[in-house]
């Protein structure tokens, strides 16, 4: 079994992401992506994410029909801090000693070498990365991370960010095309990311 990991907030989950895991799996032959929405990610601000059952049900909604893409909430059940090479052990016992890859971006590669035992995480997963227009820069990468760096060749590089949709939906602007239709009613009709809404 060769399997992706493909951890993040998704605040929301839009297509950026999903095309993302649908290269990796026609590029790498990946038999499954599992998406691990992050209950308390350890890199940014938790208080500028929304309730985690709403992400879990946004990244439901996204990658129902795909059977490449399965859900799991490894990283969404815990109430603390979750760290990705605890992730990578507990998929690695699951599967039964899978091959696994971890999937992320390009600009994480700079920063990966902070990671809480990074080195665990290169031991036990191929790092697989989207890449991203001058992201890539190997002076500023440590050697062991770009040389453990698989590179996805056939991913079109969408400008397409949480970020950007957060801040559509705050402005009543539209999000239509950016993520897929079922997220975007989800938003709509649970009233996520307006201007009065704290969580």
């Amino acid at each position: 079994m060769r399997v992706g990991i493909f951890g993040g907030t998704f605040n929301p989950i839009h297509y950026g992401h999903l095309r993302l895991a649908e290269c990796a799996v026609m590029e790498l032959g990946l038999d499954k992506v599992y998406f691990l929405p992050t209950n308390i990610p350890p890199h940014k601000d938790s208080t500028q994410i929304i309730d985690i059952a709403h992400r879990e049900k946004m990244v439901l909604l996204a990658i129902r029909g795909n059977h490449f893409f399965a859900f799991s909430d490894i990283e969404s059940r815990t109430q603390s801090t979750t760290y990705t090479a605890d992730t990578i052990l507990k998929f690695k016992e699951i599967t039964g000693g899978a091959e696994l890859f971890f999937i992320t971006g390009s600009d994480t590669l700079k920063t990966f070498h902070k990671y809480v035992r990074y080195k665990t995480i290169l031991a036990n997963a191929k790092l697989v990365v989207a890449p991203r227009p001058d992201a890539i820069d190997p002076g500023g990468i440590e050697k062991d991370v770009l040389d453990a760096a698989v590179i996805i060749k056939n991913f079109e590089q969408l400008d397409i960010s949480s970020t950007r949709i957060r801040e559509l939906v705050k402005s009543s602007s539209s999000i239509r095309y950016l993520v897929a239709d079922d997220v975007r009613e989800y938003i709509i009709a649970n009233s996520l990311y307006s201007p009065e809404r704290k969580s």
